[in-house]
């Protein structure tokens, strides 16, 4: 629910800075090397629980389950990318306020779910 709530703030932030600049262009976010080193360990991380879980495996049925997994989630990553360039001259001004109703849709679902029987 806080990231929820923290994405709602940071876009009704970017939509009140973007209004009073007199530009409707949202602007564009730089991602830094440190930031996609911290994305780059967790996906290795990642990767190596799902080693762990097929340690019981002999090591050729191992490698072309990797193998699979692995040529999935870069055609899947790959397709993702073109997709969000394409959704994103729609939603370059509504994306922070979307994420923001994933976020919280997600928590009281989870909330929910703890509460009910």
């Amino acid at each position: 629910m806080l990231l929820g709530l923290k994405s709602l703030v940071d876009w009704i932030k970017e939509t009140v800075e973007r209004k009073k600049g007199g530009s409707e262009e949202p602007r564009e976010k730089e991602i830094g090397v440190g930031k996609m080193l911290v994305e780059a360990i967790a996906t290795s991380i990642d990767a190596l629980c799902i080693g762990f879980a097929y340690m019981w495996l002999p090591i050729g049925e191992a490698m072309l389950f990797f193998g699979v997994i692995g040529i999935t989630t870069f055609i899947l990553s790959y397709l993702s990318i073109l997709l969000a360039k394409w959704l994103a001259k729609w939603l370059q001004n509504w994306a922070g306020l979307l994420a923001a109703a994933v976020f919280m849709g997600i928590a009281i679902k989870i909330l929910l779910e703890g509460l009910l029987p």
